[in-house]
């Protein structure tokens, strides 16, 4: 039966068809229905995306606004920064600027738990204050007073590329009466000494080429170098820096060194040779310390030139207790080259650089008064905790996370000081900085 009904509509096509519309018109009050039904979905969509719109313009505001008032009114920086939260609970980028907030004005516990909350761990220990035992009285760590014509050796790691960048640097170093050390494996050395005729070299006893891709120095065999030398202050540069100064400007490190960690940014310029640069912010590329200090930067898994091991410096220093010293005005300047590392690299070098520090803040005492120093330690104690819980390293947002704040903690931790020797000078609210 059902065969002939088939054959039928065959046939006779006008009544197929009449069925067919037959059905459709049945069916007509429901897809009428689900017509309706699918307009005010879309009108919802339309809603939701400009709510989305108006709460992301409202929080970027709000953030603006946070940032723009935290150095003269914390209080409603921080407000604006809650107010972010309260639209949105996991937004990272507002507990960051919240923790910086807090760091200024000396909350060190809130500080700590907002900057654990954005990367997604838990504090392991509440910020306390050094113990009164841990302090040591004032006058009873006299200041090291250096001869005017005290030696200087800086280490460096040269490269067998932009040779004629780093011979300007290694004549501007050289020019100051600065003793220069070069750490390489045994074939760079042998490309590179000829070149430079003015450097000792130093033979690594191994380098990071599996890790890299190309032979960079571990910062342990710079350290491992500079403990050797017969200079009571020491140093570790980039090798593309030149250093516009005078001759007052070592007179200034002998002065700033002692008990201290010299450091400075570059100032980035391009190879039209521009007079003036930019400064680059991001990062440090030239460090002086006592030689006696050496043990400090030991054992650290950094990498000369590769990501982390310029924020770890500063870090390291200052849970040695050791005072961080910024030169602010100092003209070092550096010509701009495409980047040398991979984000995957900066992502790998992240771990050695938390686990080295959370092992310096257990390895020595907290800094007499220093409340960044309980939040420094209490932070990688964390990170250390956190990593050895789960068995996985941080997320790429939470490390770009970390990267910033520990920036913001170097230059807050800093006392800015002039390429002469001498402190800044406020007036108001503006810095009013000398150059020499």
């Amino acid at each position: 039966m059902f065969l002939k009904i088939k054959k039928f509509l065959r046939l006779f096509p006008p009544f197929s068809s009449y069925v067919l519309i037959r059905k459709l018109d049945r069916m007509r009050p429901t897809l009428e229905r689900l017509v309706e039904d699918f307009s005010k979905i879309d009108e919802m969509n339309r809603i939701r995306t400009s709510l989305q719109d108006f709460s992301s313009l409202l929080v970027n505001t709000y953030v603006a606004l946070g940032r723009t008032t935290a150095r003269h009114s914390p209080r409603e920086a921080i407000d604006c920064f809650q107010r972010v939260l309260s639209f949105d609970p996991d937004a990272p980028q507002a507990r960051r600027y919240l923790s910086e907030v807090y760091v200024q004005i000396g909350d060190m516990q809130n500080a700590l738990n907002a900057i654990c909350q954005a990367l997604r761990i838990s504090p392991v220990r509440a910020v306390q204050e050094p113990s009164e035992a841990s302090r040591l009285p004032a006058g009873t760590r006299p200041a090291k007073i250096y001869e005017p014509h005290a030696r200087i050796t800086i280490a460096t790691s040269l490269m067998p590329r932009r040779i004629s960048e780093q011979k300007a640097a290694v004549r501007s170093w050289r020019r100051l009466g600065i003793d220069v050390i070069s750490v390489n494996n045994a074939h760079e050395i042998a490309i590179l000494k000829p070149e430079f005729p003015e450097v000792t070299f130093k033979e690594a006893a191994w380098t990071a080429e599996a890790q890299c891709g190309k032979p960079v120095v571990p910062t342990d065999e710079i350290i491992r170098f500079l403990s050797e030398s017969d200079s009571p202050i020491v140093g570790i540069f980039n090798s593309d820096i030149v250093i516009e100064e005078g001759d007052g400007f070592l007179d200034a490190i002998r002065r700033q060194v002692p008990g201290s960690l010299v450091l400075s940014n570059r100032i980035d310029v391009d190879n039209a040779g521009s007079a003036d640069g930019r400064l680059y912010a991001g990062g440090y590329d030239l460090f002086f310390f006592e030689r006696s200090a050496c043990a400090i930067f030991a054992s650290s898994g950094m990498i000369m030139g590769m990501p982390w091991w310029d924020f770890w410096m500063p870090l390291a220093a200052h849970l040695g207790s050791l005072k961080l010293k910024k030169l602010t005005s100092t003209r070092a300047l550096h010509y701009t080259h495409p980047i040398g590392y991979s984000f995957e690299l900066f992502m790998s070098l992240s771990v050695p650089f938390s686990d080295s520090l959370a092992s310096i803040a257990r390895a020595y005492p907290l800094m007499p008064g220093s409340e960044l120093a309980t939040l420094t330690r209490g932070l990688f104690e964390a990170i250390d905790a956190s990593v050895a819980a789960s068995g996985q390293a941080l997320e790429p947002y939470e490390v770009g996370t970390l990267c910033s704040f520990v920036n913001f903690l170097i230059d807050h931790m800093s006392t800015s000081i002039r390429g002469d020797g001498g402190s800044q000078t406020v007036v108001g609210d503006e810095e009013v900085l000398e150059s020499i």
